[in-house]
């Protein structure tokens, strides 16, 4: 059995944003570990205290994700990070609208020029 959902603007705008910050965490996780073949859920969760199941599901299927947890997992995992936003233009969809070209700098790291929209490094 399936269901099809349509989804208002907003619910869309922010499904969006949330795939998006799953992909990028999953994909800074498989960065980091290709780096560092010692690093392991199990290494971050004991770094960060808490059980390996709880980074497993933050990896992978996004549980609980706060700016919080998602700022801790990139701490444990020795990754930065960039937050940019910009001015929707409203004759794109939401999943066609991408950022001009800027500068933007990370936490911690010199300012360069990038092309993105959500990106964790």
């Amino acid at each position: 059995m399936s269901f099809l959902f349509e989804l208002d603007p907003k619910s869309e705008f922010v499904s969006d944003g949330v795939e998006k910050f799953r992909h990028e965490i999953r994909k800074s996780y498989v960065e980091a570990c290709e780096k560092d073949p010692e690093l392991s859920q199990a290494k971050i969760a004991e770094e960060l205290g808490v059980n390996r199941s709880v980074i497993n599901r933050r990896i992978n299927d996004g549980a609980n994700l706060t700016l919080r947890s998602i700022l801790e997992l990139l701490w444990a995992m020795d990754r930065d990070y960039v937050f940019e936003t910009f001015e929707r233009k409203d004759d794109v969809t939401h999943g066609d609208n991408c950022p001009p070209r800027v500068n933007v700098a990370s936490a911690n790291s010199e300012i360069k020029t990038q092309n993105m929209s959500f990106k964790l490094s």
